[in-house]
């Protein structure tokens, strides 16, 4: 007997998923991503704190630490974020396919 002649085991469609879960799920994915690009900035090794950092990204503080902030930690959270989204849509593609 084939696989094609049991009606019990044959394969379904998966059931579709609606677009409105979206919108329930974006939000707090955005955030948390917001919260990790902001923990990218305030926080890495060197003499620039959390504070220092936070005061740089409202307007404020020394050159020492404009360096650190602009020059050093957003460009690495800036390749980090595109580098992590280009891997979950590889991820998705495999997976798709």
């Amino acid at each position: 007997m084939l696989v094609q002649d049991r009606p019990d085991i044959r394969a379904r469609p998966a059931p579709v998923r609606p677009r409105r879960a979206w919108r329930r799920v974006l939000p707090p994915l955005a955030l948390v991503l917001l919260l990790a690009v902001l923990a990218s900035l305030l926080v890495g090794s060197g003499q620039v704190g959390p504070g220092r950092a936070l005061r740089v990204l409202l307007g404020g503080s020394d050159e020492e630490a404009r360096f650190a902030v602009l020059q050093l930690r957003w460009p690495r959270t800036i390749v980090a974020t595109v580098v992590g989204a280009a891997l979950g849509a590889a991820g998705a593609v495999l997976q798709a396919a």
